[in-house]
């Protein structure tokens, strides 16, 4: 067991803070309102290596790949999780997925999709229930990427 600067952070607190933020960290919740089944977790949440971040992911139409992140703190308990910034969001739109034998995947991105956005766009994004297309992309509903539901996408 890890003991950091005076509080216990143990595996069962770090999945007890991600289960809290998924249920009351306003900025958790917005997102995994409007995109159930969200992948969330916490880097740095030792803080040693590193500041904590909050991250959540989500796989869009089988193609797209939003991402939100931002800086929280983490209380002594190593349960509660606090916004320390706002958070940053990102759009990928991968054109590709090839599964190698090894159980590597190259993912390939489409650049021109690429998008990169805050607060007040992400609020666009969910007054419209999540239509990519309120981020100025041609948003392709219906043809999901080969492989990509199937691969480790939340690396990329």
């Amino acid at each position: 067991m890890l003991v950091i600067a005076g509080c216990n952070r143990s595996p069962a607190k770090y999945e007890q803070a991600v289960a809290n933020a998924v249920k009351s960290e306003p900025n958790v919740v917005a997102f995994e309102k409007l995109f159930p089944g969200s992948e969330h977790f916490i880097s740095y949440y030792t803080g040693q290596a590193g500041t904590p971040r909050w991250n959540s992911k989500t796989l869009i139409h089988g193609r797209y790949i939003l991402s939100m992140q931002f800086d929280i703190t983490v209380d002594t308990a190593g349960t509660k999780v606090t916004a320390a910034a706002a958070p940053q969001f990102q759009l990928r739109e991968v054109i590709s997925a090839v599964p190698s034998p090894s159980g590597q995947t190259s993912i390939t991105y489409n650049p021109a999709s690429h998008r990169d956005f805050g607060p007040e766009e992400w609020k666009a994004l969910e007054t419209s229930g999540g239509d990519l297309s309120t981020l100025g992309i041609e948003v392709i509903r219906d043809q999901p990427v080969p492989n990509l539901a199937a691969v480790d996408w939340r690396g990329g």
